[in-house]
């Protein structure tokens, strides 16, 4: 049975921009990102584990100001290996081996990647001493929608003080910070002065207005009717709509064609050979998919709701991968594992 989605549209940004949990915050749904909530959903649950916080941090630079429970898109840390600073371990990493800790409570999750070299898998699982297990870690990530939202909201809450605020603003994945920087706070501000609390590329108080808003690569402005942060400006990237909403599915069986196909795509290559330069018996790939993910809705749905459906056939995985683990950054939704010994299982996100 599938059930369709509403039409109201949610995006998932940087909402919690204004401290609260009230009508506007509880409505975003991608790590800014525009996305679709199913209407059963229930609010997502919050991040209660400490010592995993700042892992989790790492993977949304306001994650710390975010509503609990919003998505994280993958925003890299500056350090990066083979630097100054080779062996810190990245936060979404962090996330990763404290999950894996969890699902595999009698094995060792033991850093491989020290960053002394190229090429190398992230982690070792070991038993006893002895390595029976490689595994690399990598996303299912837009990094044209990521680059972009790490310009907008990479640094300090975007203040205008010529603007009352409380400002949503959905971006096409194009839009040029440079341009928007300058021209936004124009737009907005003679929104404000004809009190127009929104905009969207279809409908706007004047033709004039739409097509600024075009030429900046907005899709929409909404003004909450209330801010914390007077001038403050939150952007979002829109999605496309075969990645912001959908269907329901029944089952996970999505998730394992996309992932399928999704591993033996040409880009795939550095994480294969990672793999098989191990020489390990097991080669286990964790994928994450945050906000800002490649994955089409039907695909993450499962990993996103709770108690998703798992897949009912398995993954067809290329030669260099012995078992796949898979994660949204959701703090709603199971993992799922699939090894050739037990088939698909679930196991619990350390949120």
């Amino acid at each position: 049975m599938f059930e369709q989605k509403p039409s109201k549209k949610a995006t998932l940004g940087s909402p919690a921009t204004d401290g609260r949990s009230g009508s506007l915050a509880s409505a975003l749904v991608e790590g800014t990102l525009g996305c679709q909530r199913r209407a059963r959903a229930p609010s997502p649950g919050h991040i209660t584990n400490a010592p995993m916080r700042a892992a989790k941090n790492a993977l949304h630079p306001h994650a710390s100001s975010y509503d609990r429970g919003m998505p994280k898109p993958l925003a890299a840390m500056t350090c990066r290996r083979h630097s100054p600073c080779m062996q810190r371990v990245r936060g979404e990493e962090q996330w990763v081996r404290a999950c894996l800790q969890q699902a595999l409570p009698n094995v060792e999750v033991r850093l491989h990647d020290d960053g002394s070299r190229p090429g190398m898998h992230d982690f070792d699982l070991m038993r006893e001493g002895r390595r029976f297990a490689a595994v690399e870690v990598t996303a299912a990530a837009d990094a044209v929608s990521l680059e972009l939202w790490k310009l907008i909201n990479g640094g300090a809450r975007w203040i205008r003080e010529e603007l009352a605020g409380g400002w949503m603003v959905a971006l096409e994945p194009t839009a040029r910070v440079k341009h928007l920087r300058s021209e936004l706070p124009k737009l907005l501000a003679q929104l404000e002065a004809m009190g127009i609390p929104q905009l969207s590329e279809l409908h706007g108080p004047t033709e004039d207005l739409v097509e600024q808003a075009e030429r900046l690569g907005v899709v929409s402005v909404y003004q909450s009717p209330s801010t914390e942060f007077p001038g403050s400006i939150y952007c979002t990237i829109s999605l496309p709509h075969e990645r912001s909403g959908g269907w329901v599915p029944d089952t996970g069986d999505a998730f394992a064609h996309w992932v399928s196909d999704w591993l033996t795509a040409p880009r795939q290559a550095d994480n294969l050979g990672k793999l098989q330069r191990s020489s390990a018996d097991e080669r286990h790939l964790f994928l994450l998919l945050p906000g800002f993910t490649t994955a089409p809705f039907e695909a993450i749905d499962p990993l996103m709701r709770p108690n998703g459906p798992l897949p009912a056939v398995a993954p067809q995985l290329p030669e260099e991968i012995t078992h796949l683990w898979a994660m949204s950054s959701w703090d709603t939704g199971d993992g799922f594992r699939w090894s050739p010994a037990s088939g698909w299982t679930k196991f619990r996100k350390i949120v």
